[in-house]
């Protein structure tokens, strides 16, 4: 019947009377070891001290003579705890091939021949005792080798002595954060977990990622929140595992936290109409917040462009509580999210937060530009109030018209009963004029549509009612929220009987 040569624990083996050559010997994992087996000694015991319950391997060879080896493992009892079985096919040789120790203590491996007192073979003989795992709670295993911070790779070793590098991680906050450990030496077939701070496992990766098994990635896990965690770098079967080996580490972080600090007070600084600002967006800082204070009810067209990297640009305008009133997404370039004619409902201040797709799950990064235009001031602007100037008949005068202040308003003083024409005309740029004529109380009295050319408009034969001051006022097509501006000359003159 053939017995395998894998361990096996036994019951106490019955140990025979017998001379035995044992002179204090010691083993050293990894270190081999020589003796002999004679006629007058069949039997040799060597002390191993075990720092853990360790797995282990033994091997026993014949080096000289006719010896047929074997070898077993005795506790501090003298109780056998592990037996070869028999020799291999060659009869030379005899190993236990995995083996975990109950515990930590000192041990004996028993060397002797086949069939003992009432066997014939001698000789020489070799023995090594391999250690291939520590156990998991040992001291090396547990105590971490170091901290890892975000995007600076960390080298390392996993041997049988060091199978378990767990290494302290700080996070500012819920992070986003990837891992990678990559094989630099050896036979080492990578695993990498993430921990809590009690030591419960957030997230795994194996070594599984290409047919040559060398890397182990965790593409990509989110924190529950800041403070301290584990990363654990071991091998593929852990304990069980056979593989050792040079490797890098590297923790990446993806995207902070919304609770992270690097995050709060992230404002580079204020935005003003029509001067473009910049920045860059990265995974650490996926958003960025701009202040803008209009001090009216203004209309504006806001763009964020991509100017460097592959960042996909998006922005939201939060209100005075931080309340989302609008947010843009990209176009279909990818490079630019655009707000159109957007009319604030008050004076005050908001912010623009500027972020990429996906906030801090996304992978985009790159620089940016926003640039906040106003297309039109809202009616209670300063800008817009006051007089532009008096004219008078037969006295041309000339303006322009902006998104700034896009209605001029001119003084005249009426007299009653006369008739005049009131004529505008664009002169420059893209205005499309309308007029208008307003009592002293800015109630309008009457009002001219621009002529089919678009660039003048004309109020005819127009009888003044009162003495007194009327306002001509020059206004765009669509007014607040027109589009033109423009150049213009406004002309009064009598009019003339047909």
């Amino acid at each position: 019947m053939a017995l395998p040569s894998a361990v096996w624990a036994s019951e106490n083996y019955p140990i025979h009377s017998r001379p035995t050559q044992d002179g204090g010997n010691t083993l050293t994992y990894g270190t081999e070891v020589t003796g002999e087996i004679t006629t007058e000694a069949f039997e040799q015991l060597w002390t191993l001290e075990a720092p853990s319950a360790d797995r282990i391997g033994v091997v026993v060879e014949r080096t000289g003579g006719n010896l047929v080896p074997m070898v077993s493992i005795l506790d501090a009892s003298g109780t056998e705890v592990a037996y070869s079985y028999g020799p291999n096919d060659t009869q030379s040789g005899s190993q236990i091939d995995s083996f975990t120790l109950p515990t930590a203590g000192s041990y004996q491996v028993r060397v002797f021949r086949q069939y003992e007192d009432s066997g014939t073979t001698t000789g020489t003989y070799s023995l090594n005792v391999s250690l291939f795992a520590t156990a998991e709670d040992f001291a090396n295993n547990v105590t971490p080798v170091g901290e890892v911070t975000y995007d600076t790779p960390v080298q390392g070793n996993v041997t049988p002595n060091r199978w378990r590098n767990v290494y302290t991680l700080q996070a500012g906050g819920a992070d986003v954060i990837g891992v990678r450990v990559e094989r630099t030496s050896g036979t080492y077939v990578p695993y990498v977990e993430v921990l809590d701070a009690n030591g419960g496992v957030l997230s795994g990766g194996y070594g599984y990622n290409n047919d040559a098994y060398d890397a182990a990635v965790i593409q990509e896990t989110e924190l529950p929140g800041p403070g301290q965690y584990s990363v654990v770098v071991s091998r593929n079967n852990g304990f069980d595992g056979l593989t050792v080996g040079g490797y890098s580490l590297t923790v990446t972080l993806l995207g902070s936290g919304e609770d992270n600090p690097i995050l709060s007070g992230n404002t580079p600084g204020t935005i003003t109409y029509n001067e473009p600002v910049s920045g860059e967006l990265t995974n650490a800082i996926w958003y960025q917040d701009w202040v803008l204070t209009p001090a009216s009810t203004d209309r504006v067209s806001i763009t964020m462009t991509r100017t460097s990297g592959n960042l996909i640009p998006r922005f939201v305008i939060l209100g005075g509580s931080g309340q989302e009133l609008y947010t843009a997404y990209e176009d279909y370039s990818y490079a630019q999210a655009t707000i159109e004619n957007y009319a604030f409902d008050v004076a005050g201040t908001f912010t623009v937060r500027v972020f990429r797709a996906d906030e801090k799950f996304g992978s985009t990064t790159g620089g940016y530009e926003l640039a906040v235009t106003l297309q039109g001031a809202g009616e209670d602007s300063e800008t817009m109030q006051g007089f532009t100037g008096a004219i008078s008949k037969g006295t041309p005068v000339t303006g322009s018209v902006t998104n700034a202040r896009w209605a001029d308003a001119w003084t005249y003083e009426g007299l009653s009963g006369e008739v005049i024409d009131v004529t505008v005309e664009r002169t420059s740029g893209t205005l499309i004029p309308l007029l208008e004529i307003r009592d002293a109380n800015g109630q309008t009295i009457t009002s001219a549509y621009v002529e089919d050319t678009g660039d003048r408009a004309a109020i005819t034969r127009f009888t003044v009612p009162n003495n007194g001051q009327y306002r001509i006022v020059v206004v765009r097509n669509s007014e607040q929220s027109g589009y033109t501006t423009g150049e213009y000359s406004l002309t009064i003159t009598d009019s003339v009987v047909q």
